[in-house]
């Protein structure tokens, strides 16, 4: 998907439509653990999370995963409200949602994010 589809599937979302049962959805829609490939080696498999102030991360994935440093792909964008709508929790106190997802989803779900706070402030 490139940015043009990613803005496309943005931009058709009506106020009306963007709630956050829908913003839900599509992140358990694309919420996929199956992304770790354990037996690949760590460059070869870049793992990609979403959390729930709309930061992108990525680290390296196979055998290396979670022994590796988070690496900042975008930050923050929106206060981190939204941990309900994720499946993984992290951080302190599990104070932060997240969603393990490709790169063009998660920026989806970040401009999916930041369009539902602006028009709900």
């Amino acid at each position: 998907m490139d940015l043009i589809q990613i803005n496309k599937e943005v931009t058709e979302t009506t106020e009306e439509m963007l709630t956050l049962e829908y913003i839900q959805e599509y992140i358990l829609k694309c919420h996929n653990p199956e992304l770790l490939k354990r037996d690949e080696q760590p460059n070869a498999n870049i793992i990609y999370h979403i959390f729930s102030d709309g930061e992108i991360t990525e680290e390296k994935g196979g055998w290396a995963f979670g022994n590796r440093s988070m690496r900042t792909v975008k930050d923050n964008i929106v206060p981190n409200n939204y941990v309900p709508l994720f499946p993984i929790r992290r951080g302190y106190n599990d104070s932060y949602g997240c969603a393990m997802v490709t790169l063009e989803d998660a920026f989806i779900i970040r401009e999916l994010l930041s369009k539902y706070h602006l028009f709900n402030k």
